[in-house]
């Protein structure tokens, strides 16, 4: 189902203010007069608040020039707040940034207006009659009398917002609000004979529009006509809603261009029927209706079952911030507040909207990845608090990690948090019930939770029969980090220039069937994914792989990061080295050459070339014509354990696919010796070797 939110936090002006100054109101430039402050106006149909006042400008001429913008004017857009008896914000106007009265609302809760010069300057700078309507669902109220505080404020996109020119105590008496919900229980089409088909969707979308007024763009939701979609939401006691079915078009603030097939209820299509022209309507909604209600025309005839509840009141308090508090090892933020609230068992429960605003910006930040440590909750991955309905209140903590914090909205460390939010809302309801707010500087500092080796030991092994090289990397990680699903990755970065310790790990092999090997075209660093809090990579390297045994330590850096594909934070670091400890008296550095290669016939075939230990291949070269001659093949240099033999083949076939061993040399590496040359003629062939043809063969090598 595709709804509109029209009462959660957004960007008031984002493109406008994010930069704006915020004046100091003592810094007198307005003088509001003749303010009529309605608190319980009817606009429309819409019960509200309706304000109307003027406004006289104490700014000089050459503030009034440097106010100009591109087209020579000086605007001014005035708006409202409104904060209750314990100064908590219940109204604020960049909730609904569309809503102007120049814009065709019924809602007012910008007023646009060009400043003047008179041309007699003894008036002075003025606007007159400058009109703001909120309605009674726009704030969080409670039903019944409140003493308010009511705020005017304005702003100008050269000058910036003046905050607080004038503030007014306002006794308000709120009618009670209704959350409303609508299931398609029914839809039929009627053509022009007078046929009638049951479906289970329309092309066409239904709204529910607040107010009397046809030509006005207000919307409180929308949602597909369809069986399986329902439609929510709220008004007040005495409100006017009108129902609306229109083809999915841009209509006000939405956008809709997705087409749905018209199908009776067994899904048979009806391509015949008009599902455009002929499917229209408005009606107005009998809030007193308690069951079902129709819409029905001539097109058409939908009824809906009705689900409606009163909105229940909830007190919130202790709302509090610590932007540096430690959770299970981890650092990050905690959020606690008091709630009290009976929920009936017939409504859905109370949800949270727990966010942040950006020093210098107006952008609204919902924060997600949250982990619930005190109280009876539970966390989406939107970052939705879900209140237990078993629960009529008590203290909610919820614990940020700093790196999701991080992870989210990287510019938090150049933009700390300046403000706190707290929305409660009933599930999939827009109506804030109640709200707090808490001023709070969040500076993340670097997250430094890992524990990560200084020096690894390169220490001599037997892993399968096969000398070698062992490493284990051992790491620490808090568990909190592994309840979500990022990716963990410990990352081997080179410190030398010669990137020998990148070089040494993309020869090694992993032990640990829990790791996987990522990124493995890097050349100057090598990463793995791990999948445990703690642990240790263990990784095996042959000394066949190894060319070089170095004697001093190689440095590097070992970091371990937390990444969603886009956005990486460093849980922590070390600067390590690598250390040989090898046993070098039972080792041999090895060089084989192989030359004047050359068979007696061409047509028996290609040959290649084949360096091996026992148990792993070396070197092995492409097919080489038979009757090549090869004076100098190859030579290749490594370490052979001293309980290693060394083998070198020759292959011959056809083609890659039949190659067979044709020749084969071994000697075990205790018996070899430096500077021997062996000399392989067909008299010297091995007695199964069926080639008589080889005309000669050269194996020289060194042992050191």
């Amino acid at each position: 189902m595709r709804k509109i939110v029209l009462f959660c936090s957004v960007a008031f002006f984002s493109c406008l203010l994010s930069m704006a100054q915020v004046v100091n109101p003592a810094n007198k430039k307005f003088n509001v007069y003749k303010i009529d402050i309605n608190p319980n106006a009817t606009k429309e149909g819409i019960r509200g608040i309706a304000v109307l006042f003027s406004c006289e400008f104490l700014i000089s001429d050459a503030e009034y020039n440097g106010m100009k913008d591109k087209q020579g004017k000086v605007r001014m857009t005035f708006y409202a707040g409104i904060r209750d008896a314990s100064n908590e914000p219940v109204y604020q106007a960049y909730d609904f940034p569309g809503y102007k009265k120049s814009s065709n609302y019924v809602g007012v809760h910008f007023a646009d207006e060009t400043v003047l010069m008179p041309q007699n300057k003894a008036q002075g700078l003025r606007n007159t009659g400058i009109e703001l309507f909120i309605p009674f669902t726009s704030t969080a109220l409670p039903e019944g009398a409140s003493n308010i505080t009511f705020a005017l404020n304005a702003y100008n996109e050269k000058a910036g917002r003046f905050e607080n020119i004038h503030t007014q105590k306002v006794a308000i008496t709120k009618p009670a609000t209704y959350a409303v919900t609508l299931q398609p229980q029914q839809i039929a089409v009627i053509d022009k004979a007078g046929k009638r088909y049951e479906v289970r969707q329309l092309e066409q979308d239904i709204f529910a529009l607040p107010g009397s007024k046809k030509e006005a763009k207000d919307i409180t939701a929308f949602a597909n006509v369809d069986l399986k979609d329902e439609l929510q939401f709220t008004y007040c006691e005495g409100d006017v809603i009108r129902l609306k079915l229109q083809k999915s078009i841009e209509t006000g603030l939405i956008r809709l261009n997705k087409t749905r097939v018209l199908r009776t209820k067994d899904g048979k299509p009806l391509p015949s029927f008009d599902n455009v022209a002929g499917i229209t309507g408005e009606w107005t909604f009998d809030t007193k209706a308690v069951k079902t209600t129709s819409l029905k025309n001539n097109g058409v005839e939908i009824v809906l079952g009705i689900e409606k509840y009163k909105i229940p009141a909830v007190q919130l308090s202790a709302f509090k911030v610590n932007p540096f508090s430690t959770h299970e090892g981890v650092t990050g933020t905690s959020i606690t507040f008091d709630y009290k609230a009976t929920v009936g068992s017939s409504l859905p429960p109370l949800t949270a909207w727990l966010t942040y605003q950006p020093r210098n910006t107006e952008e609204i930040v919902n924060i997600r990845n949250g982990k619930v440590i005190s109280g009876q909750a539970k966390l989406d991955s939107t970052g939705l608090l879900t209140l237990s309905k078993s629960s009529t209140g008590g203290k909610m903590e919820v614990f940020y990690p700093a790196y999701q914090i991080l992870l989210q909205d990287p510019n938090v460390r150049q933009q700390p948090a300046k403000q706190f939010s707290l929305q409660i809302h009933l599930a999939n309801n827009p109506y804030v019930i109640a709200r707090k707010e808490a001023k709070t500087d969040l500076t993340i500092q670097t997250v430094r939770e890992a524990v990560l080796p200084t020096l690894l030991k390169l220490k001599d092994t037997l892993v399968g029969g096969v000398n070698g090289v062992t490493l284990s990397l051992p790491y620490t990680l808090p568990k909190l980090y592994f309840d979500t699903r990022e990716q963990k990755v410990l990352e081997i970065i080179d410190g030398g220039k010669e990137n020998k310790v990148a070089e040494l790990f993309r020869k090694i092999t992993v032990l640990n069937e829990d790791v996987k090997r990522i990124n493995p075209n890097a050349k100057t660093a090598v990463t793995y994914q791990i999948s445990k809090p703690q642990s240790a990579i263990k990784v095996f390297l042959p000394y066949t792989s190894l060319n070089k045994v170095e004697e001093k330590p190689l440095p590097f850096r070992i970091s371990l990061n937390i990444t969603d594909g886009t956005n990486k934070v460093t849980a922590g670091e070390s600067i390590a080295s690598i250390q040989y400890q090898v046993d070098r008296s039972k080792l041999r550095f090895v060089s084989v050459g192989i030359a004047n290669i050359k068979l007696k016939e061409a047509n028996t075939g290609d040959i290649a070339w084949r360096i091996r230990s026992k148990d792993k291949i070396l070197y092995e070269s492409k097919l080489i014509p038979a009757d090549k001659l090869i004076e100098n093949l190859y030579t290749d240099a490594f370490y052979i354990h001293e309980d290693d033999k060394l083998m070198v083949e020759m292959l011959k076939g056809k083609n890659a696919e039949n190659l067979k061993v044709a020749v084969s040399w071994e000697k075990p590496v205790k018996s070899l010796t430096s500077g021997e040359q062996i000399t392989l003629e067909p008299s010297k062939l091995p007695n199964n070797t069926d080639d008589g043809d080889t005309k000669s063969l050269t194996i020289t090598y060194t042992a050191q």
